[in-house]
């Protein structure tokens, strides 16, 4: 249905420019000219979108790679010879076969959390505790 869209407009642009331009150039060289032009411009236009399409798209999977790569994790097989880095997520299952020995391995994502605080300044706690002594005489 686009297509055919596409040609109606085409020929609807091309009978405009050739009826304007008839006693100048002639109706049927004007329409072949027009179309033509149509059609090249439209090549154009087309393959600069879709450059700049596939540009964004390259930019896009960079990024999802990065963000991919804080995952990697290196650890080694309970078998002790082999040691590989796999990409290991939160709640999810996490398995994978040792190239070495053949036996599947599971690797736990465990999450604790842990008070953050802040570090006491020894010289202004001694302040402090002066003028409070002070005050209290």
């Amino acid at each position: 249905m686009s297509i055919i869209k596409s040609l109606l407009i085409t020929s609807f642009i091309s009978l405009l420019f050739s009826y304007g331009l008839r006693n100048i150039i002639g109706f049927w060289e004007t329409f072949a000219c027009v179309t033509g032009l149509q059609i090249v411009i439209g090549f154009i236009y087309n393959s600069l979108k879709f450059s700049k399409q596939e540009e964004i798209k390259n930019v896009f999977e960079e990024e999802i790679a990065e963000v991919l790569s804080y995952s990697d994790t290196i650890f080694s097989c309970p078998c002790g010879d082999y040691a590989f880095t796999e990409r290991v997520f939160v709640n999810m299952d996490n398995i994978f076969k040792c190239e070495k020995c053949g036996k599947v391995v599971r690797a736990d994502v465990k999450i604790e959390p842990t008070l953050m605080t802040e570090a006491v300044s020894e010289a202004e706690t001694y302040e402090a505790l002066k003028t409070i002594n002070k005050k209290e005489l």
